[in-house]
């Protein structure tokens, strides 16, 4: 993966957790549409994750590696109850920003080529 990709998401993340709360990023589908994403929705509290969030993060066993964990959202749920977690990203905004948020392990990788573990759960996101 291409770091340089992901910039502008990371960008807005950024802009968005420094107090810019009309901030979103624009997704650009397969299919050629085109929707806005409020960057809020990456700073969800887990009473707010969509049902599938919610059982990933309940099939979550023992060591967790969070690939291309964003803000750390589901990292710190994880966190919360007790789960040791490792969280990768190939943002450098969205590793800063998981470090300012509380995410214990966070490190800049690319997911085919971090050389952690052993983990018990790969959570993809």
């Amino acid at each position: 993966m291409n770091p340089q990709a992901m910039e502008p998401f990371g960008s807005a993340l950024l802009v968005y957790f420094e107090g810019c709360s009309d901030a979103e990023i624009v997704v650009h589908r397969d299919d050629g549409r085109e929707a806005p994403l409020p960057a809020s929705y990456f700073f969800r509290e887990e009473a707010d994750f969509t049902d599938i969030e919610k059982k990933a993060v309940a099939f979550c066993k023992g060591y967790v590696l969070d690939v291309g964990a964003s803000t750390g959202l589901h990292s710190l749920a994880l966190q919360n109850k007790g789960y040791r977690v490792t969280a990768i990203d190939i943002s450098q905004h969205a590793v800063e920003i998981m470090k300012r948020r509380g995410v214990k392990d966070v490190q800049y990788a690319d997911a085919f080529e971090f050389n952690g573990g052993p983990f018990d759960t790969l959570l993809m996101m």
